[in-house]
């Protein structure tokens, strides 16, 4: 078998070899040395690129980041001013500060583009029944959009209620960057509590929520509560919110909710995203004189629209352009 081996004799039959008398040659010595010396470096430098990633994992194990968010350099844009960007409201004119933190704006127009309000709010729902129902409104106020979930509870605990549901759009929905998007809850059975509270969550960070308290009230007592997608013919009156000017006032055939005649863009309330939410809610006594103009009990729903419900950039309709407008939303009857 021939090959290499490490003597200083061979057979004639042998392969070939290395001979021990040649290592005494200084430029073998050299070359040795100069090679075990570029080993040791590799070998402090190996061990040193080891220590170095074995301190760094022993530092995670001890300081687990505690969010993905949190660890981000633009977490802080997700805030705007110490706030997260987004708001809830009732659809009703019935809000005020939560727990007076802040002071509303006396002219809400001149509020900053960025927020309908300067906190978080407090609002009242005079209930009419079972069946009956009212509309959340929720701002986002980022500049991405977001998916948002409202989660109904009797305290801040975050147990669940099960008087209050949601309406057929759910408890979550998608509101696209700087608009505003809306959800219907309705009385399930007869409340027992005096307060509920909406927490709105988003998923950009699930940890963080904003607060709606809801004040319940037992109003008049109605048998027919309207619900979306009905249609209805209602008296309404508009006027600017700040200066109290009456705008208009007439008799329209609505649906309650989303309008499927606004993908057209046809009539001149689908430039109004709150209008048709409005109507949810409406009460009359029963089903017969829901049919009938001018018979039976029936409510109105004053309702607050934020330009971005109302007319945001119309400038077709300068009078009410970019203003807070209040509407007054009578049921004249339910249309087959």
């Amino acid at each position: 078998m021939s090959g290499i081996w490490l003597s200083g004799n061979r057979a004639s039959d042998e392969g070939g070899w290395l001979d021990f008398i040649d290592l005494r040659n200084r430029r073998i010595i050299f070359a040795f040395d100069i090679g075990s010396i570029a080993i040791v470096i590799l070998l402090i430098i190996s061990g040193t690129w080891v220590g170095i990633d074995a301190k760094e994992f022993a530092e995670r194990l001890e300081s687990p980041p505690q969010s993905s968010i949190e660890n981000n350099d633009d977490f802080d844009i997700i805030k705007i001013d110490g706030r997260w960007p987004w708001e809830a409201k009732l659809l009703l004119d019935s809000c005020t500060p939560l727990n007076e933190t802040w002071d509303m704006p006396e002219i809400l127009h001149e509020q900053d583009e960025i927020f309908w309000y300067p906190g978080e709010l407090e609002c009242i729902w005079e209930y009419n029944g079972i069946g009956d129902r009212a509309v959340i409104a929720i701002r986002n106020a980022a500049s991405t959009n977001q998916d948002f979930t409202v989660n109904l509870s009797t305290n801040n605990d975050g147990n669940s209620i099960e008087e209050i549901r949601f309406g057929s759009t759910g408890n979550s929905l998608t509101v696209d960057a700087n608009e505003s998007g809306l959800v219907s809850i309705f009385v399930n059975t007869e409340i027992n509590v005096e307060y509920i509270y909406a927490k709105i969550e988003s998923s950009i960070n699930p940890n963080a929520s904003v607060l709606l308290k809801i004040a319940l009230v037992s109003g008049d007592q109605h048998g027919v509560h309207i619900e979306e997608g009905q249609k209805l013919d209602v008296h309404y009156r508009v006027y600017i919110y700040d200066t109290g000017e009456l705008l208009d006032e007439g008799d329209l055939p609505v649906t309650a909710g989303e309008d499927p005649m606004c993908g057209t863009g046809a009539p001149w309330f689908c430039y109004i995203k709150g209008f048709g939410w409005g109507q949810v809610g409406l009460d009359c006594t029963e089903i017969f004189t829901c049919r009938l103009d001018d018979y039976g009990a029936v409510t109105t729903n004053t309702v607050l629209l934020p330009p971005d419900l109302a007319y945001k950039n119309q400038d077709d309709r300068p009078e009410a352009n970019n203003q807070w407008l209040q509407f007054e939303l009578t049921l004249n009857r339910l249309l087959f």
